[in-house]
């Protein structure tokens, strides 16, 4: 019997020239290979992102290992450098097929394979199990699509469902191993975090919330076991690493559990930095301690606006004032607190982007991350774009352009560039976070933080410019 060969492909940077705010390990990468290696496979996962590869780059080593299969995820936001990466990999490679998974091969199979005409087949879903089937059945020649859950072809017109892994403590443990060098070269990090030993955990999987904007509003969540995740923790720590940023989408969705994990982290004394994600109602003084006690240093809100009506249209069932008290819970208890921010919702109005900045002003968090928001094909937030006419552009893997929603005050996208740029400016140029950013850079000798900083600066004098200059034409 042969053994299968599979090439596993975290696609280039679609900006490769800008500095990102961070470079994590591809965890959803690490899990397939993770499985694919519990099955006898041999793989290969190539980390183009952290590697700073060429697409180029990227089909010679494909063709140096000559695999059976070549998976890739596929992001709306990075369609075009996924088609254009796996367009080189086909003239390279031509016989060698081609699957492509994550959130936009679940949520449009159909336009994975109108969009990327490289695509051979689609795995929707969580694809642990799903891809060790197609791997085998390629190699074996007894491919029949209707016994692989979640699997669409080019000529498939319906597929087998296929359902969430409930049992997560099932999966074997991510295969970090296969980027080993990436690793050891600190490819992996974090803006704030100087010491670039740093690595990634899954506690969950989903999100009980259905925010009208979110890609991954699943109305339900998963959760790994606390030995499990204990476990994992001492592996990293055994590896060296010093900061785990657990990426699950909400980790104090369950009080309960929050308290349990972070209680046996302590009582373990791992002596690792943790961030972590939640949501600013679930945030309370008791649950903070308990945080700062197991070693937690930033904890992550998504904010999203200072407007109470937005934050209501967005059905994200949080209000300003909740906002505020959990910013001042986490701050006094001496961690980080990073916020994240949205420009662009429908409702959005110049008056509610001034409450927003208002509020980040008065409220001081360690960090302010805005975006203007993007309109996710299955989201709440699209359809009704759609229905109303005021989605602009396509999802086009041809095009680098982010579809936006148009708002009455918009006469184009760089109208929301600037929108947002005028914020980050009239909070980052404040004296609090000139001060606070120019003593982090020096005291913990973060050249990354301060190429970011310079690379920023340079960007909102850029816009601010060109955004004056547009004005003065009109």
């Amino acid at each position: 019997m042969k053994t299968p060969r599979v090439t596993l492909v975290n696609p280039p940077a679609t900006y490769a020239q800008q500095i990102p705010q961070k470079c994590f390990p591809p965890m959803g990468l690490l899990y397939l290979a993770a499985s694919l290696e519990s099955a006898g496979a041999q793989v290969d996962v190539m980390d183009a992102n952290a590697a700073g590869l060429s697409h180029d780059a990227c089909a010679k080593r494909v063709e140096a290992f000559a695999p059976d299969l070549v998976g890739m995820p596929i992001y709306a936001e990075t369609a075009e450098s996924c088609a254009r990466c796996l367009a080189t990999i086909r003239n390279r490679c031509p016989h060698i097929p081609i699957v492509a998974g994550g959130p936009q091969a679940t949520v449009s199979p159909s336009w994975v394979f109108r969009e990327i005409p490289s695509v051979d087949f689609v795995l929707a879903g969580e694809a642990e199990r799903s891809i060790v089937s197609l791997a085998r059945a390629i190699v074996d020649d007894a491919l029949r699509c209707t016994t692989i859950p979640g699997l669409w072809t080019r000529s498939s017109t319906t597929c087998l469902p296929v359902e969430n892994i409930n049992k997560l403590d099932s999966l074997p443990l991510p295969a970090r191993h296969r980027l080993e060098d990436l690793y050891a070269r600190h490819r992996y990090y974090a803006l704030l975090v100087a010491d670039r030993h740093i690595d990634c955990l899954i506690t969950s999987r989903g999100c009980p919330h259905q925010c009208k904007f979110c890609s991954n509003a699943t109305n339900r969540i998963r959760y790994r076991g606390i030995d499990a995740c204990l476990d994992e923790l001492e592996r990293l720590r055994s590896r060296g690493v010093r900061t785990v940023e657990i990426l699950d989408d909400n980790f104090t969705a369950s009080e309960a559990r929050a308290f349990e994990l972070l209680d046996r982290i302590r009582l373990q004394r791992f002596g690792l930095a943790l961030r972590i994600k939640s949501r600013a109602d679930a945030v309370t003084e008791k649950l903070m301690a308990a945080c700062r006690r197991a070693g937690v240093y930033q904890v992550s809100l998504g904010a999203e606006s200072g407007s109470a009506s937005l934050l209501k249209a967005m059905n994200k069932r949080i209000t300003p004032a909740q906002i505020r008290r959990a910013v001042r819970l986490i701050l006094d208890e001496g961690m980080a607190c990073h916020t994240s921010w949205i420009v662009g919702y429908p409702g959005e109005t110049r008056q509610t982007i001034a409450q927003t900045a208002d509020l980040i002003i008065e409220l001081k968090p360690t960090t302010a991350g805005v975006s203007i928001l993007i309109p996710y094909p299955g989201t709440d937030v699209y359809e009704q774009a759609k229905r109303q006419g005021t989605l602009e552009g396509d999802w086009s893997a041809s095009s680098s352009e982010v579809p936006w929603i148009r708002l009455p005050w918009t006469n184009g996208r760089e109208d929301l560039v600037a929108a947002k740029r005028a914020l980050m400016r009239r909070v980052y140029f404040r004296p609090h976070y000139v001060a606070e950013f120019g003593k982090r850079i020096v005291r913990e000798a973060n050249v990354t933080l301060a190429r970011y900083a310079v690379q920023e600066l340079k960007r909102s004098l850029t816009i601010g410019i060109s955004s004056f200059a547009c004005k003065a034409w009109r």
